[in-house]
């Protein structure tokens, strides 16, 4: 069967179509979710997520591209944005311990590194490489 009758037929509500789409991509939106997501938990209840949402939206697709890059460009996205909520529910400023006391050696400044330190933690990997090496290679220079 190819992709424009497997389309329809999913569009018509068959389920086997539908099984058969499944079965047929779900290695790659596992892969696409895979290299954004960590959790295992998260990245199988989004991949559900993302197959209900291609199956929803599989009338708005026109075959401008291959199906494979529709579905990709879903699944990577719905995971990108899922990890940015993640992390953004994750970043809780009240969480954050401050150094607080009255020594001598505590200072205002020391507290704001510790503080920047935690959120760049928190950063994507490529973020945080380039912060790193822009601030750190400064101080070589």
């Amino acid at each position: 069967m190819d992709e424009k009758q497997l389309v329809s037929k999913v569009i018509n509500g068959s389920d086997s179509a539908i099984r058969l789409l499944i079965s047929k991509y779900e290695r790659l939106v596992i892969h696409m979710v895979a290299r954004v997501v960590a959790d295992d938990m998260d990245r199988e209840e989004l991949c559900q997520d993302i197959f209900l949402k291609i199956i929803d939206k599989l009338s708005t697709f026109h075959f401008d591209s291959k199906l494979s890059t529709w579905i990709a460009t879903i699944a990577y996205r719905t995971a990108v944005n899922f990890a940015k909520k993640k992390r953004l529910d994750q970043v809780d400023l009240e969480q954050v311990e401050f150094k607080v006391g009255s020594e001598a050696e505590i200072t205002e400044e020391e507290d704001m590194k510790s503080f920047i330190l935690k959120l760049v933690d928190q950063m994507p990997v490529h973020y945080k490489t380039v912060y790193t090496l822009y601030y750190y290679y400064r101080e070589y220079v």
